[in-house]
């Protein structure tokens, strides 16, 4: 890690609130799907997901496609940057590495 990485947030509210259905397929993210997109943009396998969060890659593999198809995106890049622009993740400060 350098200076110039930032901390990522994982913006719970934005998961509660009603977004209208142009902007995602569903209403609403559930908490899970949030929690294994924070992992996502800090760059996470889905084999290094299912350890952390105890469940089985398959079920990571599942809450993903679950995500690419509520954001309408067809990547991992899409993702992000969708998720970025409905402001589920927030970009905050630089991590300080000392």
């Amino acid at each position: 890690m350098n200076n110039n990485q930032f901390l990522l947030l994982a913006s719970h509210s934005a998961a509660n609130d009603s977004v209208s259905s142009s902007k995602l397929n569903s209403k609403n993210i559930t908490h899970r799907e949030l929690e294994i997109l924070k992992l996502i943009a800090y760059e996470h396998t889905n084999l290094e997901i299912a350890h952390k969060l105890y469940i089985s890659f398959h079920t990571v593999d599942t809450h993903r496609k679950s995500l690419y198809r509520k954001f309408n995106v067809k990547n991992t890049a899409g993702l992000i940057r969708r998720a970025f622009e409905l402001s589920y993740l927030q970009v905050t400060k630089p991590i300080d590495q000392n």
